[in-house]
Protein backbone atom coordinates (compact mmCIF):
# COMPACT_ATOMS: atom_id res chain seq x y z
CA UNK A 1 0.00 0.00 0.00
CA UNK A 2 1.40 3.48 -1.02
CA UNK A 3 1.19 6.01 1.73
CA UNK A 4 1.49 3.26 4.77
CA UNK A 5 3.85 3.87 7.33
CA UNK A 6 6.37 1.13 8.19
CA UNK A 7 5.72 -0.39 11.30
CA UNK A 8 8.60 -3.11 13.18
CA UNK A 9 7.12 -4.82 16.13
CA UNK A 10 9.62 -6.99 18.24
CA UNK A 11 8.72 -9.09 21.65
CA UNK A 12 11.57 -8.41 24.62
CA UNK A 13 12.24 -10.96 27.42
CA UNK A 14 14.58 -9.79 29.95
CA UNK A 15 16.25 -12.83 32.06
CA UNK A 16 17.55 -10.78 35.17
CA UNK A 17 18.29 -13.25 37.27
CA UNK A 18 22.01 -13.27 36.79
CA UNK A 19 24.04 -9.84 37.58
CA UNK A 20 23.65 -8.37 34.15
CA UNK A 21 20.03 -8.28 32.63
CA UNK A 22 19.84 -10.19 29.61
CA UNK A 23 17.34 -9.06 27.02
CA UNK A 24 16.65 -11.23 24.40
CA UNK A 25 14.65 -9.76 21.58
CA UNK A 26 12.17 -12.16 18.44
CA UNK A 27 10.29 -10.81 15.57
CA UNK A 28 6.57 -10.93 16.17
CA UNK A 29 6.99 -14.86 14.78
CA UNK A 30 9.20 -15.40 17.32
CA UNK A 31 12.61 -15.71 15.05
CA UNK A 32 15.77 -14.17 16.90
CA UNK A 33 16.70 -10.85 16.18
CA UNK A 34 18.64 -8.52 17.62
CA UNK A 35 15.96 -5.68 17.47
CA UNK A 36 17.76 -3.14 15.00
CA UNK A 37 16.11 -1.58 12.21
CA UNK A 38 17.16 0.38 8.72
CA UNK A 39 15.10 3.11 8.51
CA UNK A 40 14.25 4.93 4.87
CA UNK A 41 10.91 6.78 5.58
CA UNK A 42 9.78 8.88 7.87
CA UNK A 43 7.85 8.84 10.61
CA UNK A 44 8.97 4.57 10.84
CA UNK A 45 7.67 3.30 13.84
CA UNK A 46 9.54 0.39 16.13
CA UNK A 47 7.39 -1.18 18.67
CA UNK A 48 9.42 -3.20 21.47
CA UNK A 49 6.85 -5.17 23.71
CA UNK A 50 7.36 -7.36 26.60
CA UNK A 51 7.01 -10.73 26.96
CA UNK A 52 4.34 -12.89 29.21
CA UNK A 53 8.04 -13.94 30.89
CA UNK A 54 9.08 -10.72 31.73
CA UNK A 55 5.54 -9.54 32.82
CA UNK A 56 7.19 -7.99 36.15
CA UNK A 57 9.13 -5.74 34.77
CA UNK A 58 7.84 -2.10 32.61
CA UNK A 59 9.67 -0.32 30.51
CA UNK A 60 10.63 3.28 31.50
CA UNK A 61 12.10 4.83 28.74
CA UNK A 62 14.77 4.14 26.02
CA UNK A 63 18.43 5.59 26.59
CA UNK A 64 19.11 7.24 23.20
CA UNK A 65 22.34 8.65 21.94
CA UNK A 66 24.05 9.57 19.04
CA UNK A 67 20.52 11.26 17.61
CA UNK A 68 22.05 14.20 16.74
CA UNK A 69 18.96 15.39 14.50
CA UNK A 70 16.26 14.67 17.02
CA UNK A 71 14.90 11.55 15.12
CA UNK A 72 13.76 9.65 17.87
CA UNK A 73 10.41 10.21 19.82
CA UNK A 74 9.08 7.71 22.42
CA UNK A 75 5.94 6.86 24.23
CA UNK A 76 5.26 4.07 26.40
CA UNK A 77 1.84 2.15 26.26
CA UNK A 78 -0.15 -0.63 27.69
CA UNK A 79 0.39 -0.20 31.38
CA UNK A 80 4.49 -0.38 30.69
CA UNK A 81 4.28 -3.00 28.44
CA UNK A 82 5.46 -1.48 24.87
CA UNK A 83 7.83 0.81 23.83
CA UNK A 84 6.74 2.81 20.99
CA UNK A 85 9.69 4.75 18.79
CA UNK A 86 8.68 7.17 15.90
CA UNK A 87 11.84 7.78 13.35
CA UNK A 88 11.13 10.80 11.65
CA UNK A 89 13.97 9.95 9.35
CA UNK A 90 15.48 13.61 9.06
CA UNK A 91 18.91 13.23 9.21
CA UNK A 92 20.99 10.39 8.08
CA UNK A 93 22.96 8.81 10.96
CA UNK A 94 23.66 5.71 13.49
CA UNK A 95 20.93 6.21 16.50
CA UNK A 96 21.98 4.00 19.60
CA UNK A 97 18.78 2.52 21.49
CA UNK A 98 18.91 0.89 24.84
CA UNK A 99 15.75 -0.63 26.00
CA UNK A 100 15.43 0.74 29.87
CA UNK A 101 13.13 -1.60 32.41
CA UNK A 102 12.33 -1.17 35.97
CA UNK A 103 10.77 -3.83 38.12
CA UNK A 104 6.90 -2.99 37.93
CA UNK A 105 6.10 -0.69 40.19
CA UNK A 106 9.16 0.23 41.37
CA UNK A 107 9.38 3.46 39.27
CA UNK A 108 9.85 6.69 41.54
CA UNK A 109 9.42 10.38 40.46
CA UNK A 110 10.43 13.02 42.10
CA UNK A 111 8.78 16.69 43.31
CA UNK A 112 8.49 18.96 40.76
CA UNK A 113 11.44 21.03 40.13
CA UNK A 114 10.87 23.96 38.16
CA UNK A 115 12.71 25.13 34.92
CA UNK A 116 11.46 29.29 34.50
CA UNK A 117 11.79 30.31 31.05
CA UNK A 118 11.88 34.39 30.96
CA UNK A 119 12.82 36.40 27.68
CA UNK A 120 15.89 38.27 27.83
CA UNK A 121 15.69 41.67 29.27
Amino acid sequence: MAGQVPVYEFNVSVENEKSSPTYVITTKDGKPSSGSVSVNEPNTTIIYTLNEDSAHLQFVGPDISGDVGNNISFSIANNGSSLILVDSDATIGNICIKLVTAPRGMVYTSSDPEVINKNKT
